[in-house]
């Protein structure tokens, strides 16, 4: 009770209304759900280009940046559910904390040559279809939705 009462007074003091907050909130909930299926799309592409020219040192580093991108998702889904405001201080670490795992993750793709479908040279080489590119929002642009 005590926190919904310094929730109002917070918006009273930001003059911004309930309604306001609310609709902030379910904006940035829906870009959460969004890069959570940008996510799913690098897992795809690198799972792709890993069963054509497998690697299990880049393998295993892209996995633990996808780990890590989906835990910091879940971390900033779980205080945006909670109703945090836009403002929030452990809101905005969390944002940053799942953008930076997302720039890794990104990072490690595109130095792969995941997402350009760029076959490594002297790499091994499966008879796997090959990888198509993958096209991934940049840093950015998820900034930008969250």
């Amino acid at each position: 009770m005590n926190r919904i009462v310094l929730v109002l007074l917070a918006l009273l003091l930001t003059g911004c209304t309930p309604g306001q907050v609310f609709s902030a909130l379910e904006g940035l909930s829906r870009g959460a759900q969004w890069l959570g299926t940008v996510i799913d799309v690098a897992k795809g592409g690198a799972d792709a280009f890993s069963a054509r020219h497998p690697n299990q040192a880049r393998d295993e580093a892209i996995a633990s940046a996808e780990r890590g991108a989906r835990s910091a998702l879940a971390i900033y889904e779980g205080l945006l559910a909670a109703g945090r405001a836009p403002d929030d201080g452990d809101l905005l670490a969390a944002r940053d904390a799942l953008l930076a795992a997302y720039g890794h993750l990104r990072h490690l793709l595109d130095e792969a040559g995941v997402l350009s479908a760029t076959a490594p040279s002297g790499g091994a080489e499966t008879s796997a279809p090959l990888p198509e590119e993958v096209e991934l929002p940049s840093v950015e642009d998820v900034r930008a939705r969250l």
